[in-house]
């Protein structure tokens, strides 16, 4: 089932009628985080108080390093359901200066701030890959996480 397609979409195959025995997991708002790597002092997990956390909390939670990182590019995966995700880049920079309104994060929510405005894509998932791969292995078996390699 794909609640995110059912009540985002109104998917009404996602619809389905629940038999004895079956088991709804909703997890409490005391353990929602998001991760935050890359070009911070304090890379790792940051808790959401009480369900919310702005960008800019969680950056100024990890510590930005003092120089080389890159505010205009800020890149977010997201996960939507077990099934779909997106990847987001917000300008940081224009958030900080008043020109943009504050971006707030959802649970599971991986930031990652890169070390200067040159970093790629490839760049972005070879330094983060390891880390995506341990978050997964946490997790498990709430969410399932892909890796997709260009050759």
């Amino acid at each position: 089932m794909d609640i995110y397609e059912l009540l985002a979409n109104g998917d009404q195959r996602q619809n389905i009628w629940l038999h004895p025995g079956d088991a709804i997991y909703m997890p409490d708002k005391s353990v929602e985080q998001v991760f935050i790597f890359g070009a911070v002092n304090k890379a790792g997990q940051v808790p959401m108080i009480n369900g919310h956390l702005s960008l800019a909390q969680a950056i100024a939670a990890s510590t930005p390093l003092s120089t080389g990182y890159d505010f205009t590019r800020v890149r977010i995966i997201r996960s939507l359901s077990p099934t779909k995700g997106e990847l987001l880049v917000v300008d940081f920079d224009r958030i900080m200066r008043g020109d943009a309104p504050p971006f707030n994060l959802s649970n599971g929510d991986i930031i990652y701030l890169p070390r200067t405005a040159l970093g790629s894509w490839n760049d972005t998932m070879a330094e983060i890959l390891p880390s995506i791969a341990a978050i997964s292995a946490i997790m498990q078996p709430y969410v399932t996480l892909k890796y997709l390699f260009a050759k």
